[in-house]
């Protein structure tokens, strides 16, 4: 016999497992990347409707068990600020390892070119370790 649902509750909805979820991102992405070349008037659409449901996932959802990192962001040799996406990473940020090894890979890219344009001028400056910039949160 199934319990009787009060009218002051509301019945419980099943979500997909988080496994689920991540199945199904993954296939929503190799989908919208066999479209991607395809410039047809109906690939166009196809990848509109892709992308509107990939948006909606959230970051636990396609990445889950992301630690988040605090990084001390530097200031990039050409000035400005690295930014991935339109957001812009100034000073101490907080983020998941996702997009902490793609910041922590620009510093290094910037850190090399820096250290090749003093090598250029005659002089040899240590720009320090990348590693003592970052630190584990929570």
């Amino acid at each position: 016999m199934r319990p009787q649902t009060r009218e002051y509750e509301q019945p419980e909805r099943s979500r997909p497992a988080p496994s689920d979820r991540l199945a199904e991102y993954e296939r929503l992405n190799r989908e919208y990347k066999l479209w991607e070349r395809d410039q047809s008037p109906l690939a166009l659409e196809k990848r509109m409707d892709l992308k509107t449901r990939i948006e909606r996932f959230t970051h636990e959802e396609t990445h889950p068990n992301c630690v988040w990192l605090e990084i001390d962001m530097p200031t990039p040799a050409q000035g400005g600020a690295y930014s991935i996406n339109d957001t812009k990473y100034v000073g101490v940020v907080r983020v998941p390892t996702c997009i902490a090894s793609e910041l922590l890979s620009m510093i290094s890219k910037n850190a090399e070119v820096e250290r090749e344009r003093m090598r250029e001028g005659g002089r040899i400056v240590n720009l320090g370790d990348i590693t003592a910039r970052v630190r584990r949160v929570g």
